[in-house]
C-alpha cells in the first residue's frame, strides 16, 4: 500500500503542520508535538516533563476536568499522551467527522491549560503511583528507563531519571509550572523548558483563532470540493 503524501505547512503563529491524506480509512488521527522533553529538565526537577503530561489532561479554559476523555470516548475515539527524551506528544484518533473537536480539544488546553494547586496535587501523586505500579514494584521494572542512562551517560540531561525523584516532584509549585506552560508552548517550534518570553505567550494565546487557516490548510491537501464548501460556510 502506498504511502499518503505528506503536505507540510507553517501556520502565521509560527505552528508547525504535517498532513498526510489517507481516504481509505474514515478516521482520522490528530497529534500534537512538543520539542520539550526529559532532557530539557533542569538538576533538581526531574519528572517535571512527565508531570505536566498528566496536567495537559485536567481540562482547559473551555473544558472542565474530564471532558477530554468526555469528548473524545463519545465520539467512538481514543487518545493519549506520552513523555520522550526530546519531546512530548498528545493524540486522538476519531471518526473523520470529528476532526474539527479533536482540534479544537488540543488548541484549548495548548491556549490555557487548567493548573490549579488543586489538580498539580492530585497529579503529583498519580504520578508517583505511576512509578510505583510500572517501574519501582515490578520486576526489574527499573530497565531501561531509570537505570541504563546512568550508565550510558555522564550528562544531567542524558543520565537523570526521567520519571523523577519523588522528593523533587513534592516541590513543584504552581509558579515553577506557569513559566513551564510558556517554554511548552514554546516548544512546540522551538525548544525552551523554563524560558520565559513574551513573544511566544502573545503568538500562542491566539492559537484557537488560527484554525481557519489549519482548515485551509487541510481542505488544500485533502482537494475536496465538498470540504471547500464547508469551509466557504465557516
Amino acid at each position: 500500500m502506498p504511502s499518503p503524501e505528506l503536505h507540510r505547512y507553517t501556520l502565521a503563529n509560527g505552528l508547525r503542520v504535517v498532513l498526510a491524506p489517507d481516504r481509505t480509512v474514515p478516521v482520522v488521527g490528530v497529534s500534537v508535538h512538543y520539542d520539550v522533553g526529559f532532557r530539557s529538565e533542569p538538576e533538581n526537577r526531574t519528572g517535571f516533563a512527565h508531570l505536566f503530561e498528566h496536567l495537559m489532561f485536567q481540562g482547559s479554559e473551555s473544558l472542565e476536568k474530564l471532558a477530554h476523555f468526555r469528548h473524545v470516548q463519545s465520539s467512538g475515539g481514543t487518545f493519549n499522551g506520552s513523555t520522550h527524551p526530546d519531546y512530548t506528544d498528545y493524540f486522538e484518533i476519531l471518526p473523520s467527522a470529528a476532526m474539527e473537536r479533536a482540534l479544537f480539544l488540543e488548541a484549548d488546553r495548548m491556549r490555557a491549560p487548567r493548573i490549579t494547586e488543586e489538580n498539580l496535587r492530585n497529579q503529583v501523586d498519580v504520578v508517583k503511583e505511576e512509578i510505583r505500579l510500572n517501574v519501582l514494584n515490578r520486576p526489574y521494572g527499573g530497565f531501561p528507563w531509570i537505570k541504563l542512562p546512568a550508565a550510558l551517560y555522564q550528562t544531567f540531561p542524558n543520565a537523570h531519571n526521567g520519571y523523577g525523584d519523588f522528593t523533587e516532584l513534592e516541590q513543584a509549585s504552581l509558579r515553577e509550572l506557569a513559566t513551564k506552560i510558556v517554554g511548552e508552548q514554546r516548544g512546540v517550534h522551538d525548544a525552551g523548558f523554563y524560558f520565559y518570553s513574551a513573544e511566544a505567550a502573545a503568538a500562542y494565546s491566539h492559537w484557537a483563532s488560527a484554525n481557519l487557516e489549519l482548515w485551509q490548510c487541510v481542505v488544500e491537501a485533502l482537494d475536496d470540493p465538498s470540504v471547500n464548501e464547508l469551509l466557504a460556510a465557516i
